[in-house]
């Protein structure tokens, strides 16, 4: 029972659990839950079973893992064997599997559906946690090791969460984690002492000193645990609250107006704004007649000039000016025969935002409050007198298909309406950046896809604009990268957007930004608004907008249409391109061919690839493979190489040594001899040498007094001392087995390194003794 450790066990899997809980606030709905539980007790239930058929610890994670397969294989309906079972083509199904949660990921923010894939991928990633963290609990007694993949499980809800999660998994995890170290523990307190128990014998239940010491140091474990949690717990909370500048300077300015405030200033610097995580909670809505929430807009940008955006100034209506009643036509450079239906969002909680800006769906019609507003045409935004803690917008949601919406731009194209109605400060490009733009832009089009339509389409243009910037070529991060060894020759500091055209790393204010002027080359008139993604999803149904939201998308204005909103920013976040800007997944681009290819990465938390077909068609996978060993990546892999061989010459000299020794023995009584020496030198790679000039005899009562050895350690090192002393002083004919020897010597090093800590035995297992140069 004590090589199976059924509580250890339990524990480890309960443990496992509990990390993997907090993925309910990343998912909607259960589905996940049920197949994930399963797979985890059917990791601790071979883990169990192997374990009580004394298995070795590496065919018990073999079991383990094995079990798992099958275990997904038959919750997941991938099995095309009998009975449901794995068959031949079980690991394409595995990839097909992981390949739709990756995409699940890469489109969705959070909440996401739970798609058979995640739920699969979830499910056998916990089981693989699962058996890792048994094997580190029961077969290596090192749970406190396996605090780091629980960590790590608990990470991937903490990184991909908005705001902090609710103290529940935090205290849930760290109470279960430190029920696991106590336990464990506890179990090896009471093979402290020998003498003790036996003294206490016969005492009285109940009288003093009936308790046994172990249980006092596991009572004081477990009371200092719990007051560990309750610190941390209470430091967290006392910690002050501090204000976030959270869309750089000032655009994140703290206005004191009933409490903070925050509002989208005039200046919007490129290379700075937008870019910070602050959790703090902006407003909360709830959405009707539109399946996918749009953004919500504040503010309008046209001007640029100098890597900054001048946003447009929206007054607001005086309290003696009524609001306008009923639904208003649709916003000046719209198409008033714009195909559209009509949604509402009820927004409440609203009590960050600074007035006159107001936080609405694109294409407002009418706003339902008590407070004057009105709707600035020319840019379509509603401005207030005063902040409103609640209010309705009713908006309209186009309904053009890429198709409808291609052939409308075609047909306006020709009829040139637009010529006298465009303002010229929406076709400007900042000189600065012109160059980069413009040879961009011209790459990008010689590359676009036919399906995308005529060449000369704005539509066209746009969507490979669009899609050039999404493709993996590009990488979303929150970090900017420093100026490139390029631009540091050119001794002159780049210009914002020719600096992430050249290291295609950025957040969504240069991928707006250079969408915006990349259109603007090409004599499509754009602009950019600044606003909030639609947030997470609550369990209530409602979103949940924070500061960390704030986001830039581009409006084109195109033939036949008016201003269109566009999303060129990859990832999770900014969710996938609107409906109508969502080619057909077999003509998404890779991007320019003569240009080189960036690996796509993922330096920061949100996803940087986008669900349309933006896969490197250009390159097989051994050019792939290839382009993987860069010249650092080779340096230090040869680092490493060096290392590892280093690591290993000890121990494969020690293992030349200990056979060289055993072959040159001879007889039965040299061998025994033998073989108690390598026991010795391997004990005192333990930490745990035999005392010097001691006879065997002497030596077994040394390791039968031995606190922390089990009775079964000190029964196989006793008889091995057994053989040791006959093969020394029996008469003649009277041997000692060698091959007894050597088993007992197995048991022995397995029970000795189950009290050694992990540095000590990783130091065993690579600096041996009998390897070492002398």
């Amino acid at each position: 029972m004590r090589r199976v450790r059924p509580l250890e066990t339990l524990l480890a899997v309960l443990t496992v659990a509990v990390a993997l809980w907090p993925i309910e606030t990343l998912l909607r709905g259960t589905a996940w839950i049920n197949p994930t539980l399963v797979a985890l007790a059917v990791v601790a239930v071979t883990g169990l079973t192997s374990r009580a058929l004394r298995t070795p610890a590496w065919i018990v994670v073999l079991a383990q893992v094995l079990a798992l397969v099958v275990a997904v294989t038959l919750l997941h309906g991938l099995g095309s064997g009998p009975y449901g079972l794995p068959g031949p083509d079980l690991p394409a199904r595995l990839v097909a599997g992981a390949a739709q949660a990756a995409t699940t990921i890469r489109s969705y923010a959070a909440p996401a559906p739970a798609t058979p894939g995640l739920v699969m991928t979830i499910g056998a990633l916990g089981g693989l946690v699962a058996v890792v963290v048994d094997h580190l609990v029961v077969a290596r007694r090192a749970a406190t090791l396996a605090g780091f993949p629980l960590l790590l499980v608990s990470l991937v809800s903490i990184v991909n969460t908005a705001g902090a999660l609710p103290l529940r998994y935090f205290a849930a995890l760290a109470l279960t984690w430190l029920l696991l170290l106590v336990e464990q523990q506890r179990s090896r307190l009471e093979h402290w002492s020998t003498v003790t128990p036996s003294l206490l014998e016969g005492r009285a239940r109940g009288s003093v000193g009936t308790a046994r010491p172990e249980a006092g140091f596991a009572r004081a474990g477990r009371v200092l645990a719990a007051l560990a949690v309750a610190a941390a717990v209470a430091v967290q909370l006392s910690l002050p609250p501090v204000p976030t500048r959270f869309l750089g300077r000032e655009l994140g300015r703290q206005v004191r107006e009933a409490g903070p405030a925050i509002s989208f200033a005039t200046d919007v610097d490129v290379a700075r704004s937008l870019g910070s995580r602050d959790p703090r909670p902006i407003l909360r809505y709830r959405t009707t007649g539109d399946q996918d929430p749009p953004p919500l807009a504040v503010a309008v940008a046209r001007e640029y000039a100098g890597g900054h955006w001048r946003t447009a100034r929206v007054v607001a209506t005086s309290a003696a000016v009524p609001s306008p009643r009923g639904l208003l036509p649709l916003p000046t450079g719209v198409d008033p025969a714009l195909p559209h239906t009509v949604a509402r969002s009820e927004l409440f909680d609203n009590t960050s935002l600074h007035p006159p800006q107001l936080a609405v769906p694109a294409l407002p019609l009418h706003v339902d409050t008590e407070v004057p507003w009105r709707r600035d045409d020319a840019t379509g935004l509603v401005a207030i007198v005063r902040r409103p803690d609640r209010y309705v917008v009713s908006y309209a949601v186009p309904t053009l298909t890429p198709k409808q919406l291609q052939e409308r731009t075609r047909v306006a194209a020709s009829s040139d309406v637009l010529a006298t109605t465009v303002d010229p400060v929406d076709l400007t490009v900042d000189q600065a950046s012109e160059r980069a733009v413009s040879d961009a832009t011209r790459r990008v089009l010689e590359s676009a896809p036919a399906a995308y339509g005529p060449r000369d389409s704005a539509y066209a243009k746009a969507i490979a604009i669009q899609q050039y910037l999404r493709s993996p070529a590009f990488t979303y991060t929150l970090t900017l990268p420093p100026v490139t060894p390029q631009e540091r020759a050119q001794g002159t500091t780049p210009d914002a957007v020719t600096h992430f055209l050249r290291t295609r790393r950025g957040y969504c204010v240069q991928y707006a930004t250079a969408m915006a002027l990349m259109a603007r080359t090409e004599g499509i008139p754009a602009r950019v608004v600044l606003g909030f993604l639609p947030g997470s999803q609550l369990p209530d149904g409602t979103h949940l907008v924070r500061a960390s939201d704030a986001h830039a998308w581009p409006e084109l204005m195109l033939p036949g249409v008016g201003w269109t909103r566009f999303e060129p920013t990859p990832g999770g976040r900014a969710g996938l391109p609107p409906t109508w800007a969502n080619p057909p997944q077999t003509a998404a681009p890779s991007g320019p061919a003569d240009e080189p290819r960036a690996r796509p990465t993922r330096p920061d938390r949100r996803p940087t690839a986008t669900p349309t077909a933006t896969s490197r068609t250009g390159q097989g996978l051994a050019d792939q493979v290839l382009a993987w060993f860069t010249r650092d990546r080779l340096v230090a892999l040869g680092l490493l190489a060096l290392v590892a061989a280093a690591l290993l010459t000890t121990p494969v000299r020690a293992a030349a040594s200990r056979r060289r020794r055993l072959r040159a023995a001879g007889t039965a009584p040299a061998e025994v001899e033998v073989r108690w020496a390598i026991l010795a030198e391997q004990l005192a790679d333990l930490g745990m040498p035999p005392p010097p000039g001691t006879t065997p005899r002497t030596l077994r009562e040394h390791y039968e007094a031995h606190p922390m050895l089990s009775p079964e350690t000190k029964r196989a090192l006793s008889r091995v001392l057994g053989a040791v002393e006959r093969a020394r002083y029996a008469p003649p004919g009277v041997s000692a087995s060698p091959t007894q020897v050597e088993r007992d010597a197995r048991t022995v090093l397995r029970g000795v390194g189950a009290t050694r800590t992990l540095g000590d035995r990783v130091r065993a297992v690579l600096l041996p003794r009998a390897g070492r140069l002398r």
